[in-house]
């Protein structure tokens, strides 16, 4: 049985600055960008002996357990999509014998996703990154390595309605050590354009003005060469204001509101983008239901700890800094806090259902 090749989570500007310093970057390195589509984290993969499959950022997907039908989706493309695998192992010279090829892509348009300007275009999935993993590493059921690729120059041949990512535009950026500040207002206004107009929307003929063009953002990535010849891939996303899923910080996410109180933390990091995020992540495109409440929940409390704790007003204490009693305390009133207001929107939700 195939693993679960599960693509990494893409942080923020200030956890790449803290990467750059233990990685000891000194100079400026080049960051390319893309748009940040608004729709569900979708896989392919392939090799001679697993054959073609798909995943979500959560599970690997049948026809019976779908998400938004995106494996029906690439099974109706069957006979285009295998050849289109083995052309891409072919151009990063992976041996489908004993390797298999992963593409990751947003599956986007149709009813995929509301408020954006990719709604009611077709369903398209659009490639950001590509891997390759051994079938040794297909065995595996933790570290699991994956080499990472480059995508292809945009005039490489891609099936109908799959996109490269870059034909609908990049931007290039140099960040070091000593420009962040500088750097921090760039990011801010590039992405505040693409929330005004999606890239995608835009070649899609979608018109501002006229159309929903709104955009959600932008996603940075560097391919970094370290000194024993292996490649550091640095990642981190810039997501407009209509699409940020917390209140306590910046865009670029390095500066933080001053937060006194529990209440207010909660307040302001578990937003109305974040729950309705959480209710796509756990239930896709089926409707929601009690029985998952739980998992619910619990998605959104590991959200808000992944990416809002810099503003968490009792850090000390959660990170154990002041003894473990205190750490317990704080970190199971941050969870039930977290839990009983994620539990009383969901009643709302349910209720209007």
């Amino acid at each position: 049985m195939i693993p679960l090749f599960k693509f990494p989570s893409i942080g923020q500007f200030k956890e790449t600055v803290t990467n750059m310093k233990k990685l000891n970057i000194s100079e400026n390195i080049v960051f390319i960008s893309s748009p940040k589509m608004h729709g569900t984290n979708s896989g392919i993969g392939y090799s001679e002996k697993h054959g073609l499959w798909c995943q979500s950022h959560r599970r690997i997907l049948t026809l019976e357990n779908d998400n938004y039908n995106f494996n029906r989706w690439i099974e109706e493309k069957r006979d285009t999509v295998i050849p289109f695998m083995k052309s891409m192992a072919s151009f990063y010279n992976i041996d489908l014998e004993k390797n298999v090829i992963i593409l990751y892509g947003e599956f986007c348009g149709g009813k995929v996703q509301k408020n954006v300007a990719l709604n009611g275009l077709d369903l398209m999935l659009v490639i950001f990154d590509v891997a390759t993993a051994t079938y040794e590493d297909c065995e595996k059921t933790e570290d699991v390595y994956l080499q990472w690729f480059d995508l292809p120059p945009p005039n490489f041949s891609f099936p109908t309605s799959i996109y490269n990512v870059q034909q609908f535009g990049t931007y290039r950026i140099e960040i070091g050590l000593d420009n962040k500040a500088e750097i921090q207002n760039k990011l801010v206004e590039m992405t505040n354009e693409v929330e005004k107009e999606c890239p995608v929307g835009k070649y899609f003929g979608r018109v501002v003005a006229q159309d929903c063009t709104t955009g959600e953002g932008i996603v940075w990535r560097c391919s970094y060469k370290l000194e024993n010849g292996s490649s550091q891939i640095l990642r981190f996303k810039v997501k407009g204001k209509e699409h940020s899923t917390s209140k306590v910080k910046t865009m670029t996410g390095v500066n933080v509101e001053h937060i006194n109180d529990m209440t207010k933390f909660v307040e302001l990091s578990v937003t109305e983008n974040r729950l309705n995020q959480g209710i796509s992540e756990i239930f896709g495109a089926e409707d929601p239901d009690f029985k998952s409440l739980g998992k619910f929940n619990q998605w959104v409390i590991h959200d808000v700890k992944k990416e809002d704790m810099s503003a968490f007003p009792f850090l000390e204490d959660y990170e154990g800094k002041n003894g473990e009693e205190k750490q317990k305390h704080v970190t199971k009133l941050l969870n039930k806090s977290i839990s009983q207001k994620c539990t009383e929107w969901f009643r709302v939700l349910m209720r209007k259902a």
